[in-house]
């Protein structure tokens, strides 16, 4: 085997080893922080990483309308997120982390 390929099969073997903390990071997990201690200490031995997976799988997200960044969120999300702020004050948008009314 030569250089490059080692060089690819060992970042593939890092990725599926930070897998985990990866998907913990996209979905904007809020433990995303304990996610990545157990990975990278207990990662290595599989229960420990099918055990960070599973977590990072879990529905503990931050709601859609703190993730989103210059778009509009769609009308359900803008009726929840309202219905638990102060109460039905009409669609909003997410620019730039700022809620905006429209």
């Amino acid at each position: 085997m030569d250089g490059f390929n080692t060089f690819i099969i060992w970042l593939a073997v890092l990725a599926a080893y930070f897998l985990p903390m990866i998907v913990a990071k996209t979905r904007q997990h809020n433990n995303y922080a304990a996610i990545s201690v157990v990975n990278l200490f207990l990662g290595w031995t599989f229960i420990g990483w099918v055990i960070a997976l599973a977590w990072a799988n879990t529905s503990n997200t931050r709601p859609a309308i703190q993730r989103s960044t210059g778009t509009c969120v769609d009308s359900e999300i803008r009726f929840k997120a309202s219905k638990m702020a102060d109460g039905l004050r009409g669609p909003s948008c997410v620019k730039d982390g700022v809620n905006t009314r429209q």
